[in-house]
């Protein structure tokens, strides 16, 4: 059962990093989340996390919106 799961999971996390490839993607086997590590210049300690791969996205999506807003034009 845990391992289809976290098969599963895995490629979710594969594909979230696919689409994000500003991030390192991954499926926690112990915590049953998936955390996303930004590779881009955020402030320190910036790590997220949700049981929802979606909700991830949503919150990747905001850390990058306020990342090229910190940006000098």
């Amino acid at each position: 059962m845990h391992a289809e799961l976290d098969k599963r999971a895995h490629a979710i996390a594969r594909r979230i990093g696919r689409d994000f490839p500003q991030w390192l993607v991954i499926w926690g086997t112990y915590s049953r989340v998936y955390w996303a590590y930004p590779t881009f210049p955020v402030p320190r300690g910036t790590v997220l996390h949700a049981s929802d791969p979606g909700e991830l996205a949503r919150q990747m999506r905001e850390i990058q919106i306020s990342a090229d807003m910190r940006e000098p034009k």
